[in-house]
């Protein structure tokens, strides 16, 4: 996972640390309450942490993409191409795992980056802002793959990694809107926050009202994300 997956994992810890201090401050009550607690917040700790390792340990390109960017203002055209090529690769080996429509767009997702690497090693101008519009659409198929994996876990009833590949869905949606200099627009920014919130209360062990609350969320962040693919499929 590159660092601003680190920083999601650090505030997540933060916020189940504030929670288990707080819990572990009540006094006990009866022997039985206070076993009771001590297994409910057990429980709890390992959820968290199982969803923070997977969070932590994910492996994602948006280093390479920075990488790419930055030696291409410098005028580094040679270590660019070497950084897309290997974003490429990691398109690659991400389309093993991958099915159906988001297979293919994981497949032209990684043609592209590749076109443009073997532009720069052929010294033909490449643009900041071809290599953005790349970046927003590898961040967007990123994120329609993450939200497709978190209905997986969720109908599975694994409640942490459904929570765990929302929050990475809703971080890679707000790199393409940035990469491809738009905005979400109003309904778009509720939907990550409606999505973050959902995330947070799972992993700490606060369940929504019923599962159509999380229907609703993975709705929500497919219309983001479709009306997100209109304004660049336009550019």
């Amino acid at each position: 996972m590159r660092t601003a997956y680190h920083l999601t994992c650090i505030v997540l810890g933060g916020i189940v640390l504030a929670a288990c201090t707080k819990e572990s401050s009540r006094p006990d009550q009866t022997a039985s309450s206070a076993g009771a607690g001590t297994d409910t917040m057990a429980l709890s700790t390992r959820t968290v942490d199982s969803a923070a390792g997977a969070l932590a340990n994910r492996r994602e390109a948006q280093q390479l993409f920075e990488s790419a960017r930055a030696a291409l203002v410098q005028k580094q055209t040679r270590n660019a191409a070497a950084e897309l090529r290997q974003a490429s690769a990691y398109f690659v080996r991400l389309a093993d795992s991958t099915s159906g429509a988001i297979r293919t767009r994981v497949g032209q997702t990684q043609r592209g980056l590749d076109s443009l690497a073997s532009k720069l090693e052929a010294r033909t101008e490449v643009s900041v802002r071809e290599l953005d519009r790349a970046f927003a659409r590898a961040n967007y198929v990123e994120s329609e793959r993450h939200l497709a994996r978190s209905h997986e876990a969720w109908t599975r009833s694994d409640t942490s990694e459904a929570a765990g590949e929302l929050l990475i869905a809703v971080d890679h949606l707000e790199r393409a809107a940035k990469d491809a200099g738009s905005s979400l627009g109003r309904a778009g920014t509720r939907t990550v926050a409606d999505a973050r919130r959902l995330s947070n209360d799972l992993l700490r062990q606060v369940p929504p009202a019923n599962g159509a609350t999380m229907a609703r969320v993975h709705e929500d962040m497919t219309q983001a994300l479709h009306t997100l693919r209109e304004r660049l499929d336009e550019r």
